[in-house]
């Protein structure tokens, strides 16, 4: 069951977590989210549309092929390519939701994660904010 005020809790959280703003896309059909969260400055959703990263950007590729909890070797390939988008945007901070057990791999991929809220049940998969911090990756 949906329980809005809370939904609304983590959402303010995650706006304290990311400054510089965020973007949250739920139940994803076909191509589009069903509900869509962001905070980003449109200056910068501008330049993300204009120059088409949705279309190289690795979350958005992980989250249209991707259903239900994924194998070891696939968290490290999409680890990787967060490190890689990370290095080519400058970015070294990036919050994503990952199965719930992701503190029993992160040590193996070489990237330094946090809890950034409770573990929440999403179709029957457990799942928790992370923010994974790229900063030793980026050279």
């Amino acid at each position: 069951m949906f329980e809005k005020l809370k939904f609304d809790k983590l959402l303010l959280e995650l706006g304290g977590l990311a400054p510089k703003g965020y973007f949250v896309g739920l139940h994803i059909r076909f191509t589009s989210p069903l509900l869509t969260f962001q905070t980003y400055d449109q200056a910068w959703t501008d330049h993300y549309t204009d120059h088409g990263y949705v279309l190289r950007d690795p979350m958005t590729a992980w989250g249209f092929s991707t259903t239900g909890s994924i194998r070891r070797t696939v968290h490290a390939r999409l680890i990787s390519e967060l490190a890689r988008a990370s290095r080519l945007l400058g970015a070294t901070h990036r919050l994503t939701l990952l199965a719930a057990n992701w503190p029993r791999w992160a040590g193996r991929v070489g990237v330094d994660m946090t809890a950034m809220g409770p573990v929440l049940e999403i179709d029957g998969i457990d799942n928790q904010l992370v923010s994974m911090d790229f900063s030793s990756n980026l050279h």
